[in-house]
């Protein structure tokens, strides 16, 4: 089951997004990508993921900009390489991922391989959290709370964790 009506054949549908991928199909070569990461439907392989996702990259397809960016913070499949990171998120956020700008935010907070910057990590932060991210509203929620680089504004915290608690945020509910 969960093959939405049918039954699930991950070989079939592993087929058929494979053939799409050979057509330069930006989504599915990010979902090859994503499907090698995890073993979903072929055996776990990491070098095969990030090839998938370094092609739909190159037609600036923002998932999988997204997605080497964390490939490069976390070195997985690749050595560690922060300004890599740095580089594919920023891509990533010329996309409009949101997901991206929280990533970068954390990089930039905390000076992960980058110059410490809490001004800039906020405003990405309250980019994405504009358009409703999850994690961006958790720790923006958080900022304001406890009053860290920002005013304190406990009003304006539980606000924002209330919302990102109700996204299904675990650690906000």
């Amino acid at each position: 089951d969960n093959g939405e009506g049918v039954k699930k054949e991950q070989n079939t549908g592993f087929q058929w997004l494979l053939k799409a991928a050979n057509q330069k199909n930006a989504v599915a070569e990010n979902n090859l990508g994503i499907s090698y990461r995890n073993g979903d439907g072929v055996p776990k392989n990491l070098e095969e993921s990030y090839k998938w996702h370094l092609k739909a990259s190159y037609q600036n397809y923002g998932d999988a900009q997204y997605c080497l960016g964390l490939i490069y913070y976390h070195g997985k499949g690749v050595p560690q390489d922060f300004t890599k990171a740095v580089q594919y998120f920023n891509f990533a956020i010329e996309q409009n991922s949101l997901e991206a700008k929280y990533s970068l935010g954390i990089m930039l907070y905390h000076g992960e391989g980058v110059d410490q910057n809490a001004d800039r990590a906020i405003e990405l932060f309250e980019s994405a959290a504009e358009q409703n991210e999850l994690n961006s509203l958790f720790c923006l929620g958080l900022l304001y709370f406890y009053g860290e680089n920002v005013d304190q504004d406990i009003k304006k915290g539980l606000t924002l964790l209330k919302k990102s608690a109700d996204q299904g945020c675990i650690e906000a509910q």
